[in-house]
């Protein structure tokens, strides 16, 4: 079972990111637009030069998964999920993928929910950004299931 929403990343007109939300990992990624190989094709990526809040990269990421590796750079900007908007948040931009790694077709990226950052690179927790806002009284999440 998937568990899939979309977040919009970018402003004034952000682009819009089907996102599997990954209970199991930590930090956002979509794809860039300069991403190499055929995993990318059919999916929305990211456009560096098209986005005029997008702040400049501040270092490399890699995030391991169990049969992979995506490799990409830092960005800042801002996150829209849901009605809630948050101001430079930190999110890779994926430029490469090693080893199999399969997301269903029309997911263009990863959300992750864990509680505590494993990265090297601090990626946010969105709930506590979500709560440092007010915007949410707890660190907690539910999924909601519908067909």
């Amino acid at each position: 079972m998937l568990f899939v929403g979309n977040i919009t990343i970018g402003q004034p007109v952000g682009k819009e990111f089907s996102v599997l939300f990954d209970t199991g990992s930590d930090g956002i990624w979509v794809g860039s637009s300069k991403s190499r190989g055929d995993m990318w094709k059919g999916r929305r990526v990211y456009d560096e030069s098209a986005i005029s809040s997008l702040s400049a990269p501040s270092q490399q990421f890699s995030i391991r998964y169990y049969t992979a590796t995506v490799e990409g750079k830092i960005w800042s900007d801002v996150l829209q999920i849901g009605d809630y908007s948050l101001s430079e948040i930190r999110f890779g931009l994926a430029h490469l993928m090693r080893g199999p790694f399969t997301l269903e077709k029309g997911i263009d990226g990863i959300f992750g929910l864990q509680y505590e950052s494993t990265q090297s690179w601090d990626p946010p927790n969105i709930l506590k950004e979500l709560a440092k806002k007010k915007y949410i009284d707890n660190r907690v999440f539910c999924i909601h299931i519908c067909p």
